[in-house]
């Protein structure tokens, strides 16, 4: 079985930022972390009362999440992303899934 690593941050973020937030978590997603090494996806939510935003990250594996957390904070985007709000990352292992 192919074990995959998941991350997720959440930011408390000002309403007024999350305007601009969810499209600059957006674009660090597609323009830089897809292109890496053991990136598989990314879901972006944002809280009903638009004060949280979680941005739930999936791997190949561990290293590959490690090794890109580390490309995302030496390229500055953890840097920029602390700027707009207050970050609580994780690093989870999925143990279960259900589709439609």
């Amino acid at each position: 079985m192919r074990r995959i690593s998941s991350t997720s941050k959440s930011f408390f973020v000002l309403v007024t930022l999350l305007v601009w937030f969810v499209p600059h978590i957006a674009h660090g997603q597609n323009s830089f972390a897809s292109r890496l090494p053991g990136w598989i996806s990314a879901s972006i939510h944002r809280s009903l009362d638009e004060t949280r935003v979680v941005n739930y990250a999936q791997s190949k594996d561990l290293q590959s999440a490690q090794n890109i957390i580390t490309a995302l904070r030496g390229a500055g985007w953890l840097d920029r992303n602390k700027a707009l709000g207050e970050a609580h990352p994780g690093l989870y292992e999925v143990v279960f899934t259900k589709t439609a």
